[in-house]
């Protein structure tokens, strides 16, 4: 007898094998790097239990969030007398977000230096609070903290076009005559 000859399989089941291959060891290995905030929701929902400031919030776990990419002004700490439109941004964001569920996405640091988390905060039509605040003039640009690529462009806009509509914190001042 004579020993048949090895054949080569056809290119498609080649193919075919390599194919299966790397979609059982893509569903064995951790996960790739994560889509941006607006895609992917790590946590949530939460509702807002308490705004603090106008770029902080507490939640029903007790979990305080400060907004990322956005500064508004200070509500006084120590000193007890707020910034020009600390008021504003707090009752703002007031309005917008209390006893309403909230949805977190991370930023690239978890917490700041005061134990707050840092995040991206989506309400649940799916609209970013931290652009929203931008664009009603509420809060300042933040760009110390990396953007991320696919909401750096939304966020300079939102916050030029407050400036230029002379909302909130750039509100033109009236000067009074001498």
């Amino acid at each position: 007898m004579i020993p048949r000859r090895f054949r080569r399989p056809p290119p498609w089941l080649t193919a075919l094998f390599v194919l299966a291959a790397l979609l059982t060891r893509r569903l064995t290995t951790a996960p790739g790097p994560a889509p941006g905030p607006e895609a992917r929701r790590t946590q949530g929902p939460l509702r807002v239990t308490r705004v603090i400031d106008g770029d902080t919030l507490e939640l029903e776990n007790g979990t305080r969030v400060r907004l990322l990419g956005v500064d508004a002004p200070e509500m006084g700490g120590s000193t007890g007398t707020p910034e020009p439109g600390a008021l504003a941004a707090r009752d703002w964001l007031h309005r917008r977000l209390h006893g309403q569920p909230v949805y977190l996405e991370n930023g690239p640091q978890p917490v700041d230096v005061r134990g707050r988390r840092l995040a991206w905060v989506t309400d649940t039509d799916g609209q970013l609070v931290n652009e929203a605040l931008l664009e009603a003039g509420h809060a300042r640009l933040v760009t110390s903290w990396d953007l991320p690529p696919a909401l750096s462009s939304r966020l300079h806009r939102a916050a030029a076009r407050a400036r230029v509509a002379g909302r909130g914190i750039w509100k033109r001042r009236s000067r009074s005559p001498h």
